[in-house]
């Protein structure tokens, strides 16, 4: 990465950008560890290319616009989260800007998914200092950022001479106090231009022009115009054959400001670089240095071993590739594929790891291909083939973990993306209940974020809302119950993808109540009983007299009578047979005993008079009200 100050008039002369201040820039290194999971893989046909942030004029970001409509003045550095929010860094507006992939609240700011947003930065502000509010600060340039597991944020100043950092929690790093969304300073001191001071705490030596930085497992590097590659370790230990202390500053290639080619097959402090503008390491610790000036790719390997093609001996600095044109930004898939941005050829380059057939060519391992770029300057070719679209100064490259890579397209005030089509990830069928509130989540990959779309009739009560970051949701409470057929389409500009998708309404369940109270009734009884209940559906409920009773009731339209009932059980079945959107609800019963009747009994005959010894006899009479037979 190289920016104008006065002692940088004597190095090359290189292409300016558009301001006469700020010139070119190398922007986001990735560290492999927080790039992806999993095992990278590069697609096999030809990709096309798009903008993913910037409508290639420049101007000053507005918070809220869209990103693919906003203007940018010199986007230098990129990278991108897992989520596929955006962040990047702006070297002539001196912010670092940011697109949500999803809705909510980051970094103290409500945003929208695939707005822009300025999250550290004002041309206005004050100097950089350690405590401050990051959208309160005016840096002098924004050439590099990257992000780590956690969500910390690192920033490379190179006209303030400063890596900052911005925490994603409370804590305390590097030694300091921090909190949230606060920045502090982690290496240089502000404005003051000097070679560092090695083996010295960072936050206390000078730092020349850090253009570049890149985060390890082990620690952080930087690059800039003192032709050294430095590191800062997170622990104390050794790293690249020395002893190291945590949070102080060390060498690990270079020679102390001396400019030149390096030598392959020397140690790496041992060498010359000339104008490294661009550094990546990989999850091993295996350093990626672009050599702007000696237009060359270097490697530093932490153990002994053949590497892409090489034997290799620890620590010693070996060549990659010398046949590029000031060779800017770096990214490294898990891998070991390597990314270039070939800035002043305008092309974005590819050493792959391995033979194949990639990006619609057949390549051999550890040679040199263009993947994006015809080598004009120029800003052409969104929506076609990355290859035949024109580039413009293009200093930073963030690789995924399946062969898409953002660019860092400087002049043309873009942040452009090379990606594969769109394709629908989530299943091709989902499940609603007539009158209940339901959702069902489509996801799809692709970037730019994909407008997702659907054809066919939809039940009434659903829609499809698209969210902005590659997913959309159908939601609603449909209306009828059935099988409808419809069709779900994502697009963006590097083509569409379309599923046949099958919804399902079932129907409702629905429950009865009686809401009538059972009656006392006792055998031979002239009253009738009119039962009532309702179905949570709505639709009427019908009576019936079940198999099962011992009573002999009966039911007539709807009215219960037991004229003609014996004691035992009246046992009364509701029912809702349901309809097309309402299934058959469950039989609920309502259980009426009949009582016996009660009687008495009224002696009819009368009480005789008797004396002892009488010879006479008495026959008692007596009836009972129910008319059966008395005993005596």
């Amino acid at each position: 990465m190289f920016i104008i100050k006065i002692f940088s008039l004597l190095k090359k002369s290189v292409k300016l950008l558009l301001s006469v201040t700020v010139v070119l820039s190398a922007a986001i290194l990735l560290t492999v560890p927080f790039v992806v999971s999993a095992a990278a893989s590069l697609p096999a046909s030809s990709l096309n290319i798009s903008a993913v942030v910037g409508d290639g004029t420049s101007g000053t970001v507005t918070n809220g616009a869209s990103a693919t409509g906003a203007v940018l003045e010199q986007p230098s550095g990129v990278w991108v989260g897992n989520s596929g929010s955006i962040y990047t860094a702006d070297i002539q507006a001196g912010t670092l800007d940011y697109i949500p992939a999803t809705t909510g609240t980051y970094y103290g700011q409500s945003m929208t998914a695939g707005d822009i947003y300025v999250i550290a930065g004002d041309p206005s502000g004050v100097q950089p200092a350690s405590g401050l509010v990051p959208t309160s600060i005016k840096f002098s340039s924004m050439n590099d950022v990257v992000v780590d597991s956690s969500g910390n944020i690192y920033i490379a100043d190179a006209n303030d001479d400063i890596v900052g950092f911005i925490p994603s929690a409370n804590g305390t790093y590097f030694g300091q106090s921090m909190k949230a969304d606060y920045f502090y300073i982690v290496a240089g001191t502000v404005t003051v231009t000097a070679a560092p001071s090695l083996n010295t705490l960072a936050t206390s030596t000078d730092l020349n022009a850090p253009n570049a930085i890149a985060i390890g497992s082990d620690g952080f590097y930087v690059v800039g115009n003192d032709e050294e590659v430095n590191f800062v370790p997170f622990t104390t230990g050794t790293y690249y054959g020395q002893s190291m202390t945590a949070d102080y500053i060390y060498k690990v290639a270079g020679t102390s400001a001396t400019a030149g080619n390096p030598t392959s097959g020397t140690l790496a402090t041992s060498t010359d670089l000339n104008g490294p503008d661009g550094v990546a390491v990989d999850s091993n610790g295996d350093v990626y240095i672009g050599d702007r000036y000696a237009n060359e790719v270097n490697f530093i390997p932490v153990t002994t071993g053949t590497y892409y093609g090489q034997s290799m001996t620890a620590d010693y600095i070996y060549t990659l590739s010398s046949s590029l044109n000031q060779p800017a930004e770096l990214s490294v898939d898990s891998a070991g594929d390597v990314f270039v941005a070939n800035m002043g050829a305008n092309e974005i380059d590819l050493i792959p790891a391995s033979s194949g057939t990639y990006y619609g060519q057949s390549m051999t391992a550890d040679s040199l291909y263009v993947i994006a770029g015809d080598g004009t300057a120029g800003l052409s070719g969104n929506g076609s083939s990355a290859t035949s679209a024109e580039l413009d100064g293009p200093v930073g490259v963030f690789a995924t973990s399946t062969g898409s890579f953002y660019i860092g397209d400087t002049t043309n005030h873009e942040v452009r993306v090379v990606a594969p089509p769109p394709t629908i990830t989530s299943g091709a069928s989902a499940t609603f209940t007539y009158d209940s509130a339901g959702s069902f989540n489509i996801t799809t990959t692709g970037v730019p974020a994909n407008t997702i779309s659907e054809s066919g009739s939809l039940p009434t009560g659903l829609t499809l809302t698209n969210n902005g970051n590659d997913t959309a949701t159908l939601s609603g409470t449909p209306t009828a119950a059935g099988t409808y057929s419809i069709t779900i389409t994502a697009s963006d500009s590097n083509g569409s993808a379309s599923q046949s998708f099958t919804l399902t309404v079932n129907q409702a369940s629905q429950t009865i109540s009686f809401t009538s109270s059972v009656p006392s009734e006792t055998y031979g009884s002239t009253t009738s009983y009119t039962p009532a209940a309702t179905a949570t559906s709505g639709l009427s409920v019908t009576f019936t007299i079940d198999s099962s009773s011992t009573s002999g009731c009966t039911i007539a339209s709807g009215v219960v009578s037991f004229s003609s009932a014996t004691p035992g059980t009246c046992i009364i079945d509701a029912n809702q047979a349901g309809n097309t959107d309402w299934a058959a609800a469950p039989q609920v019963q309502q259980v009426i005993t009949v009582a016996k009747e009660s009687q008495t009994i009224s002696f009819t005959s009368s009480v005789p008079s008797e004396t002892y010894g009488s010879t006479t006899s008495y026959t008692p009479a007596a009836t009972a009200t129910s008319g059966l037979s008395v005993t005596f």
